[in-house]
């Protein structure tokens, strides 16, 4: 840490910081996600393992349904004179 005109700053790490947000957990605070060594969010991949095969398949389909109802949207809207 340094101190420049009475400001202190923090160099960056080269470590994700865990549980930002504001301290003590109050008003505003979200922890950061637990992540692997590549940035991949591990909490999403276990709620998606709290699924069903099923389900995760289900849940596949449902966003790309979706996916290709925006992208038809958007074929739409973009022929529309502005």
């Amino acid at each position: 840490m340094r101190t420049i005109a009475g400001v202190s700053s923090m160099a960056a790490s080269p470590e994700p910081q865990r549980g930002g947000g504001a301290p003590g957990g109050g008003p505003g605070f979200r922890p950061l996600p637990e992540q692997d060594e590549r940035g991949v969010d591990l909490s999403l991949i276990r709620e998606n393992l709290r699924h069903t095969p099923a389900e995760r398949l289900r849940r596949a389909d449902r966003a790309w349904r979706d996916m290709l109802r925006l992208r038809e949207y958007g074929r739409v809207h973009r022929k529309e004179p502005a």
